[in-house]
């Protein structure tokens, strides 16, 4: 993934809020699916120091038989203390060993050596609405930062509605971050409380990607995962580094829909997901890793492989994973 060892141990013991919200049973099953291609067995993976490692072979990763998740040993190693609501880490790619860690209440919080700084790196906790599945969700650094010293969250505001927004470092002040410097470039209207996605990641080739979620409300009631009239329920792909039109963002060319013709939105990358409020590019291979949390029987992991065009569609809300939604039985796979 795009993140160093240590970064994926923070992750882990960081509390998250990605669930599906009310509508959601406490005896769901989760499940791991990859609706498009998997890799053949032996093909290599990523390592986390980016380094290629063979694919373990079924008989090797659970005794010879199918995949066993009550085998599986997790450990925790406390990173840091003293953390309100962590749902998300990242770094800024500088060299300067800070992690950055969100605060789904709206600041974001710097630990430097194991240390958490008491002086918030950013704090916009009056300009958004937190609890549930709203708040400060995402965060992404510019892939030249700091030469160009900006960074992007993803938040939902005082009405819950997403905003997407760049702000600036001071490289006089590099811990800590003017709010004023903020610049919006998006706006999503939510129709629900629930499932507004909020993750961003920088893709190798530059653009940045913004996951958003299906807009709530349970069983997706109003068809976003598969209108492409509706940003909800996509992964979006915008040029942060020039405006085009009324827009604070430019359409990459390559973008599947980006003439936008017949009312098809132009940001779109890729349709058909439910809540995806976590993704990461895989730092060795480009692929990208999307987790797309499921209704009630079965959790998403999604990859969408490095090189393949835009336009791919996850299935939501006509398949729950691998399996029929709507309908229950004998839906378009």
């Amino acid at each position: 993934m795009n993140t160093p060892r240590r970064v994926l141990v923070a992750v882990a013991v960081l509390a998250v809020v990605g669930c599906g919200g009310a509508d959601r049973s406490p005896a769901s099953s989760p499940s791991a699916t990859i609706p498009t291609a998997t890799r053949p067995s032996g093909a290599p993976i990523a390592s986390d120091d980016g380094s290629r490692l063979p694919t373990p072979s079924p008989s090797a990763a659970s005794g010879g038989g199918a995949f066993d998740p009550t085998r599986v040993a997790v450990e925790f190693d406390e990173v840091v203390a003293g953390l309100e609501a962590p749902v998300g880490v990242d770094h800024a790619g500088d060299g300067s060993d800070r992690l950055f860690v969100l605060e789904q209440t709206g600041r974001i919080r710097i630990v430097r050596d194991g240390v958490l700084v008491e002086r918030p790196f950013l704090d916009i906790a009056d300009r958004l609405s937190a609890g549930g599945e709203r708040g400060l969700l995402g965060l992404a650094f510019h892939p030249r930062f700091p030469d160009d010293p900006r960074f992007f969250v993803d938040y939902t505001d005082e009405q819950g509605h997403t905003r997407v927004s760049s702000f600036t470092v001071d490289p006089a002040s590099p811990d800590r971050v003017d709010p004023a410097t903020e610049k919006r470039l998006l706006f999503v209207e939510q129709p629900f409380a629930n499932h507004n996605g909020g993750a961003l990641a920088f893709g190798p080739d530059g653009f940045l990607y913004v996951a958003l979620g299906d807009g709530g409300g349970g069983g997706d009631p109003q068809g976003n995962g598969q209108s492409l009239a509706s940003l909800l329920g996509k992964i979006l792909r915008i040029d942060v580094d020039r405006a085009e039109g009324d827009r604070a963002y430019g359409i990459p060319p390559s973008n599947p829909y980006a003439d936008g013709a017949d009312g098809r939105r132009p940001e779109i990358w890729l349709t058909g997901l439910r809540n995806p409020w976590r993704m990461s590019f895989d730092r060795a291979t480009g692929d990208l890793w999307i987790g797309d949390v499921g209704q009630n029987a079965w959790e998403e992991i999604d990859v969408h492989r490095a090189g393949a065009p835009g336009g791919a569609n996850f299935g939501w809300n006509v398949m729950e994973g691998g399996h029929c939604y709507s309908p229950r039985t004998g839906c378009d796979q």
